[in-house]
């Protein structure tokens, strides 16, 4: 119930521009139970939009490693990876997320745009017919 209440109002503090105090709210939740993977998301998915992707990948391989089912976070840091100009990392990351969740058409297309980033075109050229049969 503590972890919860941390992130909470961590996001109210977030979103009444009290960035420094929500971050100190996620660190805690961290702190508190750190073999789960929420706050590292929500801690990732604070400095992804600035575009402090190192650092967001960092966040998100911790919720990977927390919980590797974790698809959203695989597909944030997938995403963090292509930024970096890490194109092979990305591929692992849309890979697992697809994986997860079949339905998942994001996954296949970034996967996709990865392999071709990384230029294996065979590659993106069979995630993409997957993608179509879906």
């Amino acid at each position: 119930m503590t972890y919860d209440s941390y992130i909470g109002l961590g996001q109210v503090a977030l979103l009444q521009g009290r960035e420094p105090e929500a971050l100190d709210y996620f660190n805690k939740a961290v702190h508190l139970m750190p073999n789960l993977n929420f706050a590292y998301d929500v801690l990732g998915s604070v400095y992804f939009p600035r575009g402090d992707y190192a650092r967001a990948a960092e966040y998100f391989q911790r919720a990977v490693w927390a919980n590797p089912q974790d698809g959203v976070g695989r597909f944030f840091l997938g995403t963090c990876w292509m930024k970096l100009g890490k194109p092979a990392q990305a591929v692992e990351q849309f890979r697992a997320a697809r994986e997860m969740d079949p339905d998942y058409l994001q996954a296949y297309e970034a996967e996709a745009r990865a392999l071709e980033a990384a230029g294996d075109l065979m590659g993106a050229a069979r995630v993409r017919k997957l993608m179509n049969a879906k």
